[in-house]
């Protein structure tokens, strides 16, 4: 919890992050909204996914856990690749500076891989074990 009035709720960490000074490519929340029936958090980014928060509470603390990720803009999609051991996960290149990796089974995004400062052009995973991939970007 955070100690400013009206402030319900503070992030720690996040991998939405804000990437240049640049007004364009700012990454962030852009706004949210309170489900009233199951009191869930729905949140949208700058660039345009839907996170889906519950809140999660005990002692006084409250922490909102991600329970989904819906990705709506990917731009450009360079590359993709299935991990996995049954090949369950699609990992996806775009132009933006992220990798998502998607769930086949649910359909849902349920990691990002963070960390490129340019465009992802590429993914290549290992063929000994089907779990790592490695990215390149610009």
């Amino acid at each position: 919890m955070c100690n400013r009035p009206l402030c319900l709720f503070e992030q720690k960490s996040s991998d939405i992050t804000i990437s240049s000074d640049d007004e364009d490519s700012k990454r962030g929340f852009t706004s949210a909204l309170i489900l009233p029936a199951s009191q869930e958090l729905l949140c949208v980014t700058a660039d345009q996914q839907f996170f889906l928060y519950y809140p999660e509470g005990s002692d006084g603390s409250l922490n909102l856990v991600l329970r989904k990720r819906f990705v709506g803009y990917n731009e450009e999609i360079a590359d993709m690749k299935f991990l996995g051991d049954e090949e369950q996960f699609l990992a996806v290149s775009t132009s933006v500076e992220q990798v998502r990796l998607w769930d086949c089974q649910s359909k849902a995004c349920v990691g990002v891989g963070i960390g490129h400062m340019g465009a992802v052009g590429a993914v290549v995973f290992s063929k000994k074990q089907r779990n790592l991939f490695v990215s390149g970007s610009r």
